[in-house]
């Protein structure tokens, strides 16, 4: 793993954690309620980022290295939300959330990608632009050039965060602003699954797509769902 890796690593929690804890002080919730959803927002990260792992590889003779080697973006954006929700359920909180881990989320998941492009890992597919990267952990026979799939999302991570900071400025999309920002991952994720190196499972698209479509539709569910709810008064902003 490149030196870097681990500084980028350490960076985007710690920034996420002080950002999410400043915009959770401006809603009406306990110091115990705030420090117990972002509790949970880290462990469901962590863990479903690794679940692949675990899934491919297994714990039997005493493998625990899917502790130690996250494998996905998006299994950690589930695992997260998941366990917010069920935090949340449990203690009984109906104030939404979303909103103050949206700009926190984007920083946390762009700093990281830099931090995938630093380990060489997550990479593309052969490319003959000229911004392609030689990988030395690719299973190349010759040095190839490849999509840096890393910073493509790192830049498009790094803009939302420009665009929730706006949002947050005019007062747009309140209450959702952490649902609109993963449907356009979702969407952005899907498209470039089309420059990766991922084996197509079903209907010519990978895991990764599936997934992406799924997490899209409940999204969108859960969109309309909680706009009822803030409209009919049983969920607070």
């Amino acid at each position: 793993m490149n030196a870097a890796a681990p500084f980028l690593l350490m960076l985007a929690l710690l920034s996420g954690w002080w950002l999410a804890r400043g915009r959770q002080r401006q809603l009406t919730l306990s110091e115990s309620d705030q420090i117990a959803i972002n509790l949970s927002a880290i462990c469901g990260a962590m863990l479903g980022a690794r679940i692949p792992f675990w899934l491919e590889q297994g714990l039997t003779g005493g493998n625990w290295l899917w502790w130690a080697d996250g494998k996905t973006i998006l299994g950690g954006i589930l695992g997260a939300y998941i366990t917010v929700e069920v935090v949340k359920e449990i203690r009984g909180i109906r104030v939404l959330t979303g909103d103050s881990f949206a700009l926190p989320a984007s920083i946390m998941i762009g700093i990281g990608r830099m931090a995938c492009f630093c380990s060489g890992c997550c990479f593309g597919q052969p490319t003959s632009l000229p911004w392609g990267v030689h990988f030395p952990t690719a299973p190349d026979t010759t040095p190839t050039p490849r999509h840096p799939t890393q910073i493509y999302e790192a830049m498009f991570h790094l803009i939302a965060a420009g665009f929730i900071i706006l949002a947050e400025k005019k007062g747009w999309l309140k209450g959702q602003r952490l649902k609109a920002y993963l449907i356009a991952y979702m969407l952005f994720r899907f498209g470039t699954e089309y420059i990766r190196p991922e084996p197509q499972i079903f209907l010519s698209l990978t895991a990764y797509q599936w997934t992406a479509l799924c997490l899209l539709i409940a999204l969108v569910v859960q969109w309309r769902w909680h706009a009822s709810r803030m409209a009919a008064g049983s969920l607070q902003t």
